[in-house]
């Protein structure tokens, strides 16, 4: 299953129920959540033969990362209609509910912000000081 199907399979309570049982001290940025989940739906992904890969750190941390080509990578930063397009490894099926893929993968898609303007705003601020 692809991330973008995955997506627009699950209705906003049950990825906020499962938002909240894994971060309940983030309950005051749930309308950025939401509005995020929202634009996640709405856009056309982009196809890819990447895969989306988690796996559990602890009982509080999963790492989410991207499979190209056998490399790992990030998806802090990463355009979100790529990760639409990433299939879900079945690992992470065999691990993991349907909304709490959604809500880890979420939750490090807006790691920098709730939308990819203001994630590329900080990306070119970080450039621009790398210079």
């Amino acid at each position: 299953m692809l991330f973008g199907e995955l997506i627009k399979a699950l209705s906003w309570p049950s990825v906020e129920a499962t938002l909240m049982m894994y971060f309940p001290k983030y309950q005051s940025s749930l309308s950025g959540f939401k509005r995020a989940f929202n634009m996640l739906q709405n856009l056309e992904p982009q196809q890819n033969t990447d895969t989306l890969k988690l796996v559990r750190i602890d009982a509080e941390n999963v790492d989410v990362t991207t499979v190209c080509d056998g490399k790992e990578y990030s998806i802090t930063i990463a355009p979100w209609n790529e990760i639409l397009g990433n299939r879900i490894d079945a690992q992470s099926f065999a691990k993991f509910s349907q909304p709490e893929i959604a809500v880890f993968v979420l939750w490090e898609l807006t790691f920098y912000g709730f939308d990819e303007e203001t994630i590329r705003k900080k990306t070119d601020e970080w450039l621009k000081d790398l210079k």
